[in-house]
């Protein structure tokens, strides 16, 4: 043997190596449960789901051997639910270090707060839609328009918001009824923007009847979208959608393709709303979006508030709504097949939810709950709600979703065009050269924390966390040592307490599956 390669082999003093004994690289045995959920699809497959969207399909038998910790690991399905976070062996720490990673990624827009803000500049509508969700008044009750005052208080509150893109929804009631409030908010939002530099956007929810040149030419001079309802054919519009005189089909049509003339063809988007007139008619429904040239079609079921709970929301139930959406998603796939691009989009949502690593932003899927994360409305009246369906509760008498009517902030913010000043934040090496130069200085903790802008409070708390890292705090603390083995004590608990709940889930399952 070369003597370059032996001395690489066994080391500058020739020593001979050391090698672990097969047994070591050996599958380990024993292994521990990580969260998780269960559910049945038929009478012999289940399916374990986890909170970062991962899922296993499972036999009973390696359900049940899964559950009670003796699944063999040179199974597929052992192997399965190790790769996907449902497991994980002894010592084996990586495994919660991959799971946090996949949560945090799709739990990073909870810190960034919600970047929907829906303004409702008025209650008023000219249309008298059976299913409305906002218990809407009449054209001529002013009183329930939004004042400047409360819109520019809420615009203050907007831009308080940590997330860098903004949304600002304008809706009703019908919004084009009180335009030029819509005017004011887009214009003063842009010059608030010259200050915050976020990415802003701004969308007006209208049924395009009161839809003017003017109105287009703002929309395209400050980049503003347009959504519109569309519930099917003429027919089928109109009678759920009934306005003064009729016609309400042929107005919303013709704002659609004026707006697409002005401002092109992707700034109006439509929704429909399913009712039980429309449950025979999902193939005529869609057949209409093709027709107008939409794209897209969101195939959506009543909501249980306003109007709608007096009239319609309860003549037909959920497996009415699935089959209606199920023969929709056909016609749509056969659409797809005969060369014309049709997306479903709460299909969309769904498999971004199952197979996209950040899931969706949709508000009504969110886990943990969408409420203050999803959007925050301004109502007409000066109240905020953590989301739209606590406005609508409101109007029904329920105050639960209530959030504190909104305040200007100090006037010194103000006038700077800010929200409250977000605090310092430094990093460790900034906080280690603060506590060096403290204990090298002759002066006091309180002259040296002036020097570098800080509260003497704050100096000597990092000063007293840095004695007791190594190991030199007050008499009683613990050594670094000691310190981590209580700390992987406390893992190992918290560990232990986690997989109990977790079997206590499990064990409720079977007994439900055994009744």
């Amino acid at each position: 043997m070369p003597s370059l390669a032996r001395a690489f082999l066994l080391g500058n003093d020739m020593a001979p190596p050391v090698f672990q004994p097969r047994s070591a690289y050996a599958p380990r045995t024993g292994y521990h449960l990580l969260p998780l959920r269960l559910g049945r699809l038929d009478e012999s497959i289940y399916i374990v789901t986890n909170d970062v969207g991962e899922y296993v399909r499972l036999e009973r038998d390696e359900l049940v051997a899964f559950v009670e910790r003796r699944l063999a690991p040179d199974t597929n399905a052992y192997k399965s639910l190790k790769s996907r976070h449902f497991l994980y062996e002894d010592d084996a720490s990586v495994a919660f270090d991959l799971l946090a990673l996949k949560y945090r990624s799709r739990a990073e827009r909870i810190a960034e707060f919600t970047g929907l803000h829906i303004f409702v500049v008025t209650l008023r509508c000219d249309h008298s839609c059976q299913y409305c969700q906002v218990s809407r008044q009449s054209e001529d009750s002013a009183q329930y328009d939004m004042t400047v005052a409360h819109a520019d208080k809420a615009l203050d509150l907007v831009f308080r918001s940590p997330n860098e893109r903004i949304k600002i929804e304008l809706q009703g009631g019908e919004p084009l009824l009180n335009f030029p409030l819509v005017r004011r908010i887009v214009e003063r939002a842009q010059e608030l923007n010259q200050h915050h530099r976020r990415d802003l956007q701004f969308v007006i929810t209208s049924n395009l009847s009161r839809l003017s040149e003017d109105v287009l030419l703002f929309c395209k001079e400050h980049d503003v979208y347009l959504s519109t309802s569309l519930d099917g054919p003429a027919d089928l519009h109109d009678a759920q959608r009934p306005t003064r005189g009729g016609g309400s089909h042929q107005k919303t049509v013709e704002g659609i393709h004026r707006t697409r003339e002005v401002l092109g063809p992707h700034r109006v988007s439509a929704l429909m709303t399913t009712t039980p007139r429309s449950l025979h008619r999902v193939h005529e429904i869609i057949d209409e979006y093709v027709r107008l040239g939409f794209h897209g079609i969101f195939l959506r079921n009543l909501s249980p508030y306003g109007f709608a709970t007096r009239s319609l929301v309860k003549r037909y139930g959920v497996d009415d709504w699935l089959d209606f959406y199920k023969r929709g998603l056909s016609h749509i796939l056969r659409i797809n097949a005969g060369g014309y691009l049709l997306r479903e989009d709460y299909t969309t949502i769904l498999l971004q939810k199952m197979f996209a690593p950040l899931g969706s932003p949709y508000v009504d899927l969110q886990s943990p709950a969408g409420i203050g994360i999803g959007a925050l409305v301004y109502n007409y009246d000066g109240a905020v709600y953590a989301s739209d369906e606590g406005r609508m509760l409101a109007e029904m008498g329920d105050q639960t979703l209530v959030l504190p009517r909104f305040r200007r902030h100090p006037r010194r913010h103000q006038e700077a065009g800010m929200g409250r000043r977000k605090r310092r934040a430094f990093t460790p090496e900034f906080k280690a050269e603060a506590v060096r130069l403290a204990k090298a200085s002759d002066r006091s903790i309180g002259q040296v924390a002036k020097d570098l802008d800080l509260t003497e409070t704050a100096l000597r708390d990092w000063i007293k966390r840095a004695d007791t890292d190594a190991g030199h705090g007050p008499p009683g603390a613990l050594t670094t040592p000691e310190r981590e083995e209580l700390q992987r004590l406390r893992r190992d608990v918290k560990r232990l307490e986690m997989e109990r709940e977790i079997l206590k889930k499990a064990a409720a399952f079977f007994a439900k599956e055994n009744e």
